[in-house]
């Protein structure tokens, strides 16, 4: 199990599916699972241009698509793809074992602590 300091629990990886987003709380933050080519990904989840949840928009190919003004994120790496958003979301590890989902209580970047 990776070190409960550093990673939380999420949700059974069979739960998690393709070209879904699945919304979770880590502390104060809202962050999302996103599966793509049948990896998962753990994202910010509010859009970093205006209040979103992004995981009320769309997956397609590699790219979240906020559901407000369209601005679209690397699924990947949390760059932006489409404007009007300017600002990368954070994005964390994910650890799979024993069928469970963990993800890293820390971004693993675009910390928003690095601005």
């Amino acid at each position: 199990m990776p070190d409960p300091n550093e990673y939380v629990e999420v949700m059974p990886e069979s739960m998690v599916e393709e070209g879904e987003m699945y919304p979770f709380d880590l502390d104060d933050e809202q962050l999302m699972l996103a599966k793509v080519d049948g990896k998962i990904h753990a994202l910010h989840g509010i859009c970093t241009h205006e209040y979103a949840e992004l995981w009320d928009g769309d997956i397609e190919d590699d790219v979240i698509w906020c559901p407000l003004h369209s601005s679209g994120f690397n699924v990947e790496t949390g760059e932006v793809t489409n404007f009007p958003a300017v600002v990368p979301l954070p994005v964390y590890d994910v650890q799979i074992e024993d069928g469970t989902v963990f993800v890293s209580k820390k971004p693993i970047r675009n910390d928003p602590d690095d601005r």
